[in-house]
Formats: structure tokens, sequence, C-alpha cells
């Protein structure tokens, strides 16, 4: 008899554990992920591309529902990205945000800097940038957890510039300390408050490669994780720069990446679903794919074309745009691409840049390795820019294309500076050049293609 209620009362506890268990992986976890390194009005940054990319794969490792990862944005693309994740953490247990870049203490108030900030003043910015306030407002609703990664402590050329219109009103070094209002509130700092971080001599910066390093222990405490993050970056800056955390939570565990995740990545029953291949190409376990990857790793591939617009409103015409596309392949879970609209006026020259993971399917950047060719394809406003290329030790081949995307009848352009919506019926590419360079001649070029 004792035995038959010891074996019901394990039974039951079985069923609790599996419940739970099935609960936490029902949990939402939402994340934003934003590295700004192509800064217009003051020197670019090498690192925080980099660093976010690599964020944002560890976030979609840890089997997080949504990963939002934008990179190189202005004041309105930055508010916008913001307001929509606020939408999106609405409902979420868990909500990350992560932003790498420059940014500003100003009368006690911690701000992000877009790529196209000018802070002439100390009264532009509220105007140019975002405040950590609004970020930490775009978390709130969130159930267990809101955490907000700042690697903004670098060196900030602003500082150094900006004129203040108010005598009383403080511009400090670094970003001001802070007390978060809500519970269950983190905000990790690269630097504690009024101290820099450094960028870092190597892909990424201390904090980001100390933050790879840990966040990714599977049930590791977060508080535990930071802690180490800490020792680490102290240890490769010689002591000069402290990460510093912000906030407090309860007495549960809590953490980034599942406690269980290592045995799941284990279990290859089922064909790997685009994040996962993502995780598991960066632990270099995709043995089919690595060695084709293996030719394009550490290059940049350098094309020079020209598109042939054919438009039917409000204009009919055909019209000659010149385009640059860099393309470097750092990683499998690191290739950056940057597209430049060449214009005869150097001022009025755009570039775009996007980042993903090779195999990753859940952005408007995707790649894959095709009869050992790296093939992507971008998606713009209202179609589909395809490229293919093929190298051959130093030498490379490039192909083209574009496709419309589903439920459009049209291409759907801008004309210049003034924004005019054009509709093309076909696009074409030629006089296509292709170079391969050793390196990362994505952020080490000018804007403008040579």
């Amino acid at each position: 008899m004792r035995l038959c209620r010891l074996v019901a009362l394990m039974l039951v506890i079985s069923g609790v554990l599996a419940l739970t268990g099935t609960a936490a992986l029902a949990e939402k976890r939402v994340a934003l992920v934003i590295g700004n390194s192509n800064y217009r009005h003051v020197p670019s940054l090498p690192n925080p591309a980099r660093d976010a990319t690599a964020i944002a794969g560890l976030l979609r490792s840890a089997t997080f529902d949504v990963v939002e990862a934008r990179q190189d944005l202005g004041a309105a693309e930055l508010r916008r990205s913001v307001r929509e994740f606020a939408a999106a953490a609405s409902d979420a247990d868990v909500a990350v945000v992560y932003f790498a870049g420059h940014g500003i203490e100003v009368g006690g108030t911690n701000y992000l800097i877009p790529v196209d900030a000018r802070l002439l003043t100390d009264f532009d910015v509220e105007d140019e940038a975002v405040s950590l306030d609004r970020i930490l407002a775009a978390l709130e609703p969130a159930k267990k957890l809101r955490l907000v990664i700042l690697d903004a402590c670098r060196d900030n050329p602003f500082v150094k510039s900006i004129k203040r219109t108010v005598a009383t009103r403080s511009i400090g070094r670094g970003l001001a300390q802070v007390e978060p209002a809500t519970a269950d509130t983190l905000i990790a700092f690269a630097a504690k408050a009024g101290a820099v971080a450094n960028d870092g001599a190597g892909s990424n910066s201390p904090f980001a490669t100390a933050l790879l390093k840990h966040l990714a222990v599977p049930g590791l405490d977060l508080r535990i994780a930071f802690g180490r993050v800490r020792d680490e970056v102290m240890a490769m800056t010689r002591r000069q720069q402290e990460p510093f955390v912000y906030g407090s939570l309860g007495g549960e565990v809590v953490s980034l990446m599942p406690a269980n995740a290592a045995p799941q990545q284990r279990q290859a029953a089922a064909p790997a679903q685009p994040q996962q291949r993502a995780a598991s190409l960066a632990a270099g376990r995709d043995k089919d794919v690595e060695p084709a990857f293996e030719k394009f790793r550490g290059r940049s591939i350098l094309l020079d074309f020209w598109e042939h617009q054919t438009e039917v409103s409000p204009r009919s015409g055909t019209w000659q745009v010149r385009k640059h596309l860099t393309v470097f392949a750092n990683s499998e879970t690191d290739i950056q691409s940057r597209l430049i609209l060449v214009g005869s006026d150097p001022r009025n020259t755009a570039a775009t840049m996007r980042t993903a993971a090779l195999g990753a399917t859940d952005g408007d950047l995707q790649w894959t390795i095709a009869n050992g060719n790296l093939t992507g394809s971008w998606r713009r406003t209202g179609f589909v820019f395809k490229f293919d290329l093929k190298l051959d030790g130093s030498s490379c081949e490039a192909g083209i294309g574009y496709g419309l995307v589903p439920g459009k009848t049209s291409f759907e352009l801008v004309r210049g500076s003034n924004k005019e919506k054009m509709n093309v019926v076909a696009i074409t590419a030629d006089k296509i050049t292709c170079r391969v360079v050793r390196g990362d001649a994505i952020l080490n070029s000018p804007l403008v293609a040579q």
C-alpha cells in the first residue's frame, strides 16, 4: 500500500515538474538588439555592429521568440524600432534591449545616440537622441524580467564638441548612475557610471566578448553571469574598466539560456530550424557547410554595378542607377553587407547596412551556401535583391537578380532625396565588377565606392 502511495506521489511530482517545464518553455521572450557603428558626423566605431550581431545570435540560440536586430539607426529609425518593440513587449514575460554604440549623459539623463546625430548643443539632445527612460518604458509591461544592456560608455566625441546652453546642465563622461523604478529590472553598463569603456582592438569589445561567454551558460543566474562578466572585463583591461549592474531581482534563478539548452542542442532527430542551424554553425558543427565557407571567411567581396530601372509611374522611362555592394564574411553567424547608392554628389550618397547569420531566415537579409557559392537575398521595400558570389582564389564572379515580393505587381522604389514613390516593372543589372580583399572593407573603407 505504501509502495502504491509512493509511486502515486512520484507520478504527481513528475507531472508538476513537467508542467513547470512546459510553463517555462511557454514564456514569451523578446529582444531588441541595436549596433550603431557608422556615425555620420563623428568618427565611426569599428565594433558595435559586430557586437550586436553576435549578441543577436546568442539570444536566438537561447530560444527567444523574437529577436529584432537593427544596425546604424538614425533618430527616426531608432524611435520607431523602440516603439515597435514596445508593442512586442506588451505581453512578454522577458524583454531585453542591447545597445552598442555612442551614449551620452546630459543633466543626469542618459541618451543613446543615433548615427545621424549632430548634437551641436545640449538643447539638441532631446530631439536627436533617445533617452534610456524611453527604453525602460518600452520594457515596463514585461512580467518577469526587464533587462537593458548598454555597451554605450565608449569614448564619446560629442562630449568634446557639444555646447552648453544652460550653465547648470552637466555633460558627463560616460553614463550617469541609474536606479530602475520598476522591480525585476536590471540595467548593465559596460563601465560604471562616469567611466569610459574600451571599444576593443579585436572583433568585439571586451564587454561584448565577456557577455558572449557568460550569458550563454545554460541555467546560470544573471547576477552571477554579470559578476563573471565584470571579473573578465577587468582582467582583460588590466582593471581599467569595471562593468556595473543597477537594479535588483527576486529570489528565483533568472537566466537567459534555458538550463536544458545543452541537451536539446545535442538531439538531432529532427531537421535543424534556421535559428538552431545558425547556432550550430557558430559552434562549427555543420561539417557540410563549414568547408565551403572557409574560402569566404575573413574576406570582403566588393561589387560595383549599374541598375536599369524601367519605370511606369508616376513617370515613364528607363533610369540608370549606380550601386556598390560590399559583403564581409566575418563568420558563419556574422556576414555583414553594405549597399551604397552612389550619387553624383558625394553628399547625397546613401548607405544601408545589414548583418545576418548563414541559414537564418528571420530577417530581411538571408544567406546560404549553394554549390560552393555564397548566395544572398536582401528584402527591400516591395522587392527582393538577390546576389550569387563565387570565389576562385583571389578572383570572384557575381550574379545579381531581382524578384517581386509575393502580392506585388511592381517594384516599389523611391527617387532621390525627395523620396518620391516610383513603380518599376523591371530591374536589370550589368557592368558588374567583382573584387576580393582580405579583411573588413565595410567599416574600414570610404562611404563612396572607389
